[in-house]
């Protein structure tokens, strides 16, 4: 189960706790980030999303930090949103990131 604030326009787990529901809860934020963006497949907007990938991973500072986050997002991309051109480039932008 999750809250979700209308004036946040977030979702947060029932379980605070709770890591794969936070980590549920933080996909849904971008995938609902892509879905409402006109702009979605545009170079610039994709690769702000890699941007703030980039950040995301640098504060990975160990293996168990980095673990989940590897699994979650290595041959990853936002499907259902982009086109297919989208979703490979961030697929592989992505994954590349994470060998860095």
């Amino acid at each position: 189960m999750l809250f979700y604030s209308i004036n946040g326009i977030e979702f947060t787990p029932l379980e605070e706790y709770d890591e794969y529901a936070v980590w549920f809860c933080e996909g849904i934020t971008e995938l609902l980030t892509f879905a409402s963006s006109p702009t979605c497949n545009n170079v610039e907007e994709l690769d702000y999303y890699l941007q703030r990938s980039k950040k995301e991973i640098n504060y990975l500072s160990s293996a168990d930090l980095f673990a989940p986050y590897y699994q979650r997002y290595y041959d990853y991309a936002p499907i259902g949103f982009l086109s297919v051109e989208s979703a490979n480039y961030i697929r592989k932008k992505l994954t590349k990131l994470l060998f860095k």
